[in-house]
């Protein structure tokens, strides 16, 4: 009986400790050499918070992978400046909504990814009013190194908004280039800056001014 009982607490011991370690390696292996701002997936099984913060906006997200080559990001952002260089419009309201990024590419270093932005903006300065953001098409680039894990990521996005009250359409055309820098196993570090053309559009005509914007934030593995 005693050597039955041994028997079972050492094949208990062993099934724990095999346990133990499989999840060690799999999250070792998921938080080795991941990235978030460019055309990289992350590994399935992994997720990030991201928090970004310049102008024109502090954004925050979550990135959840849903295959090897497509993951979506719901976020939500603190708006105070809108896209437009020559007048700064200050603002402030919320955009929230998901991203969708698939990887169409990916040869070695290299990966080339689309995507979109969908949500709705609402601006509560003034009076309020709400729009359609439908972002895309979103195109990333992105080019890494190993040990350390760093990347340089360049891209064009085109946050388009559609105003319910004011009937305004924005089209703002944004070339981005930045980087991504893995300081620790669960923690990166990341900037971009991204300007271009932004289209106004009202009843009877419309406008173009340009646009500036940066952003430094971090990401963190769990």
């Amino acid at each position: 009986m005693k050597s039955i009982l041994r028997t079972l607490v050492a094949v208990v011991a062993a099934i724990s400790v095999m346990s133990t370690a499989s999840t060690a390696l799999a999250k070792s292996k998921g938080g080795s050499g991941w990235l978030t701002q460019g055309a990289e997936i992350l590994p399935k099984g992994t997720y990030a918070f991201e928090v970004r913060s310049g102008w024109p906006s502090t954004d925050f997200g979550v990135h959840i992978p849903v295959s090897p080559e497509f993951e979506i990001t719901p976020f939500l952002t603190l708006d105070y400046l809108g896209y437009n260089i020559q007048s700064w419009n200050a603002t402030f309201g919320n955009t929230f909504g998901v991203q969708l990024k698939g990887q169409v590419w990916k040869q070695g270093p290299h990966a080339i990814s689309l995507g979109a932005d969908l949500g709705i903006a609402m601006n509560y300065l003034g009076f309020f009013d709400a729009a359609f953001q439908i972002g895309g098409p979103e195109v990333k680039y992105s080019h890494r190194w190993d040990n350390p894990r760093i990347a340089v990521i360049a891209g064009l996005r085109m946050p388009i908004r559609v105003w319910f009250r004011t009937a305004v359409g924005e089209i703002p055309i944004l070339w981005n280039i930045g980087f991504e820098y893995n300081v620790i196993r669960e923690l990166n570090i990341h900037a971009n800056l991204e300007f271009g053309p932004a289209v106004v559009a009202v009843e009877g005509g419309s406008g173009v001014a340009g646009h500036l914007g940066f952003q430094f934030g971090i990401s963190y593995l769990f």
